[in-house]
């Protein structure tokens, strides 16, 4: 019988090209699946974060509602000097008021622009949101119009980043809204179990590729932490999925990050204050990389074998048969 040299070579170069194409084909099936896999742990993490910060503003509402009686009593004190003083401000001593109270508290009267004119707290002096906060504003001057008690969430100031509980009193006159705000140390032990910083360090452990997780007022400020100074991409970022509601991910950087904005809707019609916020995630995409790499190797020297073991054959097949 005679054998075809040509026949049996590329017989034996499809008998090990085929286990090879079935590698390729099992390795691009194999990062597909490990690529779905993160996408969705890294979603199911962002839905976690964001229930959890839903979750920690629950928790803020019903330690605001807690504190609503010890507010309005304090506003009883504040309205009798405001309504003695008709309407001369100089003659309201808001020092003498903290003094009676304590010091968790603090006071404030706002006018129809919205401007801090008087308050203990000498930070927040001369403060306008009209300027710096238009849509709380808005709000202000919708309580001021329509008077008497209006409160508030807990939430952080803006130039310290103190958490406090605020409540607000139209005046009768509807000239001023006066206001107090009550510190967290009379809530701090609450607040403390609530942390969401604390809280995002258990989704760590579930999904260790989790590198940070930041969450911005909607003017791009950290919450609770006014001192940090966001960059300029940042700022845009978070102010377009505040106003859009629509997530952003951002190409992967240089640091193999790849970094999502979402939105946690949490605002209510009652709150003066904006409860809705930002939330940064920043995933550190190495350990896949790594997998990747150790996968394609896997199959670069699986095929090379193959290869190798196809062209030694054929080539000894031809030397027999030449024999």
């Amino acid at each position: 019988m005679r054998i075809n040299l040509k026949h049996l070579i590329i017989s034996c170069l499809l008998f090990t090209l085929v286990p090879a194409t079935a590698q390729i084909t099992d390795y691009y099936l194999a990062k597909s699946e490990l690529e779905e896999y993160f996408d969705f742990v890294i979603s199911l993490t962002e839905e976690n974060v964001i229930g959890a910060y839903e979750l920690v503003d629950i928790s803020y509402k019903i330690l605001a509602e807690n504190l609503e009686s010890e507010m309005q009593k304090a506003f009883l004190p504040f309205i009798s000097a405001y309504k003695e003083s008709n309407g001369e401000l100089d003659l309201i001593n808001l020092t003498k008021l903290k003094a009676e109270l304590g010091d968790e508290f603090e006071f404030y009267i706002i006018n129809k622009k919205g401007k801090i004119i008087h308050t203990t707290f000498e930070k927040d002096q001369d403060l306008d949101f009209s300027k710096i906060a238009p849509e709380f504003n808005k709000k202000l001057q919708a309580i001021r119009i329509k008077g008497g008690y209006h409160g508030d969430r807990i939430t952080s100031t803006i130039k310290t980043g103190e958490v406090k509980k605020f409540g607000y009193w139209g005046t009768p006159d509807k000239k001023y809204i006066l206001e107090i705000g009550i510190a967290s140390s009379k809530f701090d032990s609450s607040l403390k179990k609530i942390d969401l910083s604390e809280i995002t360090k258990n989704f760590e452990e579930f999904n260790p590729d989790l590198k940070s997780v930041t969450v911005f007022n909607g003017d791009g400020k950290i919450f609770n932490n006014p001192n940090y100074k966001s960059s300029e991409d940042q700022i845009i970022n978070v102010k377009n999925v505040f106003s859009t509601g629509e997530r952003i991910e951002l190409p992967r950087n240089s640091n193999s990050e790849r970094i999502i904005y979402t939105k946690a809707n949490v605002d209510d019609e009652e709150s003066a204050s904006h409860g809705d916020k930002v939330i940064k995630l920043v995933f550190d995409m190495r350990s896949l990389d790594e997998k990747m790499n150790e996968m394609a190797m896997e199959q670069f020297f699986v095929t090379s074998i193959f290869a190798l073991i196809g062209g030694i054959v054929s080539l000894f097949l031809r030397r027999i048969i030449k024999i």
